[in-house]
């Protein structure tokens, strides 16, 4: 196995290639401790693969397809808006190339920063939530371990609640 010593650490400890990834650790003091952790490793991978890499102009296209059902009876200004959402926002600040993994709760913190100038916080709470649903429908397919939008800063938002006048008959 792949199981060697490292002369600047000098611990014992492992390094696997699976799927096109490299795994190493280097935390024993003994050769025979630094195979049993390779096998305890493996079989945790075997059993919990990483999720599969993504490209989120995919993912999107997706959702885009699977939320068009007539099943789910949408209406088309919501499709329209959706799919307004996710060109306008969501694609330009992530990337259309960057991986649906690779999103992660502090970057979802800064897309609500970043498009926060110039907004209403009721237009910005829509637009976060057609992220979230996104990052739900990622979650579904098995794209990703959970929702990077679920730990958000939602405080970043505002105030969504509507200013109402105050009538001059009322003291």
């Amino acid at each position: 196995m792949a199981v060697e010593f490292r002369r600047d650490t000098k611990r014992w400890g492992f390094r696997v290639y699976r799927a096109g990834r490299r795994y190493k650790k280097f935390n024993w003091d003994t050769k025979r401790e630094a195979r049993e952790a390779e096998r305890e490793f493996l079989v945790e991978l075997k059993n919990n693969p990483p999720p599969p890499p993504e490209v989120l102009s995919n993912v999107v296209s997706w959702y885009l397809i699977d939320s068009a059902d007539p099943a789910l009876e949408r209406s088309s200004h919501r499709l329209k808006t959706l799919r307004w959402n996710m060109a306008k926002f969501v694609l330009p600040f992530f990337g259309d190339q960057s991986l649906i993994g690779s999103i992660k709760t502090e970057d979802v913190n800064d897309f609500l920063r970043e498009y926060r100038k110039g907004r209403k916080p009721k237009t910005l709470k829509n637009i976060f939530t057609d992220l979230n649903a996104l990052l739900n429908y990622a979650v579904k397919k098995k794209l990703l371990k959970e929702n990077p939008a679920k730990f958000a800063n939602r405080e970043l938002i505002g105030n969504i609640r509507s200013k109402k006048r105050r009538s001059i008959w009322t003291k």
